[in-house]
Order: structure tokens, then sequence, then C-alpha cells
């Protein structure tokens, strides 16, 4: 295999794993909070209560979550086999940027969401009456930057499943799932509800997923049109 054939493969290889890594993380997301719900459901304070109890099971959650997920997003959206015949259009410029963007701000999250868990258990003996006003605080920041409103997710999966940028060996219905799913992320803003927070983080799980799925059966077929499409260059 020429050096050319075994980047692209790889490049393939590693988006399917980074998608698929993707997908487990929110698998295990939506997992952990099903369970814990009939304790964190009780009201703020025995939520506080319970997540310190148990809070490396929660550091290890938040870095699933957020970090990894981030990181594996970073690698998905460097090595997706966008449309390459027209990847300098502002669409698919627009999409990459707002995809580091949301790696930035998903991974601050998770870190937020981390160090406020340390925090709260050191003072917790010393300064027990700050510790529930500094998880409301902190749980404001973290909220704000990955955790409640995904607009910028949004607009980085209407930029990525756009015509423009879709690559045509991969399912449509895939991309016009991604738009859907794109919109409703966008309409998070809308805090009135979680409904477009749930549909997007359920549709993100089946998503990206099936992104995982459909780069490795379709393997074979991308790395050649990434082939074609640097000779085209």
């Amino acid at each position: 295999m020429s050096h050319g054939k075994l980047h692209s493969s790889n490049q393939v290889k590693v988006c399917a794993f980074s998608f698929l890594v993707c997908g487990g993380c929110y698998a295990i997301g939506f997992l952990v909070s099903w369970l814990t719900y009939p304790e964190i459901s009780q009201g703020m304070e025995f939520k506080q209560d319970f997540m310190l109890s148990n809070r490396y099971f929660y550091e290890v959650w938040y870095f699933i979550i957020y970090i990894l997920f981030g990181t594996s997003l970073a690698s998905l959206i460097v090595t997706f086999p966008i449309n390459k015949r027209i990847c300098d259009h502002y669409v698919s410029r627009l999409g990459a940027s707002f995809g580091l963007i949301w790696v930035c701000l998903v991974i601050t999250s998770g870190m937020v969401a981390i160090i406020t868990l340390e925090t709260m258990a050191s003072i917790q003996s010393e300064y027990p009456q700050y510790v529930f006003e500094l998880w409301m605080m902190t749980s404001v920041i973290q909220e704000a930057t990955g955790g409640g409103i995904e607009f910028v997710g949004g607009l980085w999966m209407l930029c990525i499943c756009s015509k423009v940028s879709w690559n045509s060996h991969l399912n449509n219905n895939a991309r016009i799932l991604g738009v859907v799913i794109g919109f409703s992320g966008i309409l998070t803003v809308i805090t009135v509800s979680d409904f477009f927070g749930v549909l997007f983080g359920v549709g993100q799980l089946v998503w990206f997923n099936w992104l995982g799925f459909l780069l490795m059966k379709n393997s074979g077929l991308l790395m050649n049109s990434i082939l074609v499409n640097r000779k085209e260059k």
C-alpha cells in the first residue's frame, strides 16, 4: 500500500473511531443520568450531598462526557472526509471553526465541573455554608459553556451536514438527521423547556454511532475519494 493510501485509510479509521467514542460518551452520560435520577431528583441540596459523597465517580463521569468527548470531537473534526472539491467553501470553513470552538467549550465545562467538586469537598468541613453557593455559581458557568446551551454544537452540525460539505459516499438520511439535530441544538437557547436539549442529546447519540458505522462500512470508497480529490487539487 502506498503512503497516500495508508494515510487516507488511517484518516477514515481514526474518524470512524472518534465518532464511535463520541457516541459512547453520550451513551454513558444518559445511562448514568438515568440510573442516578431517583437520588438527584429529590432537591438541590440532596443532589449536592449525593454528588459529594460520590465525587470520584462523578469526576470520572465528567471526564468521560466532557473531556474525552471533546478530545474525540476534535479528532473527528479534523479527519472527517468532507467534500474536498469545495473544501474552501465558506460553510466548510465555518463548520471547522464552530467545531473547534465547541471542543474548547465542552472541555472547559468538564474541567469546571471536576474542579468544582474538588473545591466543594475541600471546604466542606471548614466552610459548609459556602459549599452550596459555590456549586450554584459554578453550575451556571458549566451549563453555559457546554452543559445546557448547545448553540455552537448546533451550528457545527448544520455546517458539516450542509450539501456543500457532505461527502456523497455517506448516507444522505444521516445528513438530514444531522440538520434536524443541528436546529434543535440552536434552539436550546430557548431555556423555557428542556425539550430541544433532550432532542439534541438523543439525536447526537444516534447520529455519532450511525456515522461511525457508516464510515467503517464505506471506508474503501471514502479512502478512494480522498485520494482522487487530492490528485485534483
